[in-house]
């Protein structure tokens, strides 16, 4: 273990069981729709941040659904724009009233927290006393099902000074039929062997046929543009060779 600026970081592989979590299936969804959509935007080596929203009584946690944070990013600096947590938890609530933001997900190329995170996890703070930290692994190691890792936040008090360290605790999965309709029609919706989705496959079609559109709609502005700017002298030639191949 080492210590930074008086935190303690050490190697996550302590495991509590005094919490409860309970992690669904549309949490998984949407971090992953996500990282995608943060990679194609900003390119590799940017993080996917947003918050846990779910249920809390006493030690049991359930975790139901997620939303994005906004944030800005240089290098491995993160900073998180506040005022994105409190609106959409707002908007959230009005829909379900009893679910309340218990925590912050990242996602990450390992299973650690980075010292980063720590600030992150203050400010998460001002929302939850004693929030979560979930870690999607974007690249995980082969032969690992689940790339989630998730921790909860511990202060350790000494005589002199107080130090913070992310634990590890363990999880469930459970999910209501809906979600286990919505995860099978996403399973079965990709194409092993062509390696895309059958979405994807379905819009080759009609992608190619915009394509040809295009190519005659080009051909055919070029013939009017030519049409426009045709003097008397060559629309009469035209004409009679026109003809002339018509009788011939």
């Amino acid at each position: 273990q080492r210590r930074v600026h008086g935190i303690l970081f050490c190697k996550w592989k302590i495991y509590l069981m005094s919490l409860n979590v309970i992690l669904h299936p549309l949490v998984f969804l949407n971090v992953s729709d996500h990282f995608t959509r943060t990679k194609v935007q900003y390119g590799k080596g940017k993080r996917a941040v947003g918050c846990l929203f779910g249920k809390q009584m006493g030690r049991n946690l359930e975790i139901f659904n997620s939303f994005e944070i906004g944030c800005k990013q240089e290098d491995k600096k993160i900073e998180i724009q506040e005022h994105f947590i409190k609106k959409q938890s707002d908007m959230l609530k009005q829909l379900f009233p009893e679910y309340e933001v218990i925590g912050w997900y990242s996602t990450s190329m390992k299973d650690d927290p980075e010292e980063e995170d720590v600030k992150i996890h203050r400010i998460i703070q001002k929302y939850n006393e004693n929030p979560l930290y979930m870690i999607m692994n974007v690249n995980p190691p082969p032969g690992r099902e689940i790339p989630i890792s998730i921790f909860e936040g511990n202060v350790q008090i000494t005589t002199k000074d107080s130090f913070f360290s992310f634990q590890k605790i363990s999880y469930q999965i459970a999910s209501l039929p809906a979600e286990r309709v919505a995860v099978e029609g996403v399973h079965k919706s990709h194409d092993s062997e062509a390696g895309l989705s059958k979405y994807t496959l379905a819009m080759v079609q009609p992608l190619n046929s915009i394509k040809m559109l295009k190519v005659q709609l080009i051909k055919s502005v070029s013939y009017t543009h030519l049409r426009a700017h045709e003097t008397l002298r060559y629309l009469v030639c035209r004409l009679l060779l026109e003809k002339k191949k018509k009788t011939t």
